[in-house]
Order: structure tokens, then sequence, then C-alpha cells
């Protein structure tokens, strides 16, 4: 079984570094009221419901022992759409740090944070 414990232990400094658009400004995943939900679930259930079952480890990084955590940053719109992925910290292969990006970048929408209600 291909281990991809050090590829993924992403999961929790990714929703660290979340943020999500109120109105016309963007805010930390922590300065929101209400925070984003994924599928009905706490942003916390989002490696273990989905991050998780999604990860393709790659071949290449799997026979050469390339292993590696990657950190992402993304934003969670008003309409609940995962944009601007971006890698905060590099795992050092570009072949784990894209894996990460591609991801979250298809992650399903999200229930948006509010902010004072909106």
């Amino acid at each position: 079984m291909k281990n991809i414990f050090g590829l993924f232990l992403v999961a929790l400094a990714l929703l660290m570094g979340a943020q999500l658009y109120a109105q016309t400004e963007s805010l930390s995943f922590a300065q929101v009221d209400e925070k984003p939900m994924f599928q009905g679930a706490e942003a916390g259930k989002f490696a273990t419901t989905w991050v998780f079952k999604q990860i393709k480890y790659p071949e290449e990084a799997y026979k050469n022992n390339i292993k590696g955590r990657t950190t992402l940053q993304f934003v969670i719109a008003k309409d609940g759409k995962v944009k601007n992925v971006r890698v905060l910290r590099s795992s050092g292969s570009e072949l784990l740090d894209n894996e990460a990006v591609r991801v979250i970048s298809s992650s399903p929408d999200w229930t948006p944070g509010k902010v004072k209600g909106k």
C-alpha cells in the first residue's frame, strides 16, 4: 500500500490557512462568526471525508521514495467555490505540491462562512 502520510499531513495546515471572502474584503478562517462548512460538516472534516479519498500519490514520487508535506492556502468565495489555491510551503517536490493543489482545486463547493450574518 502506498504511503501517503508524509505528503498529506497538510490537512490541518490547509484549514488554518483557509480564507474566505466577506463582502469585498478577505478574512482569515479565524476571523469569521460562522466557519465555512464542507458538505454539512465542520471544515476540519474536509481532510478525512474528502481530501484523503481524492489523493493519488504520484507514481514517480512513490518509486523514488519522495515524501514531504505541502502547506496550502485557499479561499472559500461567497459562492462556496474554492479559489486561489497556492502553495505556502513546498514539500520540496513539485510532484507532491502539484498533487496537493490538484486535489484542493477540485473540491466540491462549500457553504461559505459568515460575518455579521453575511
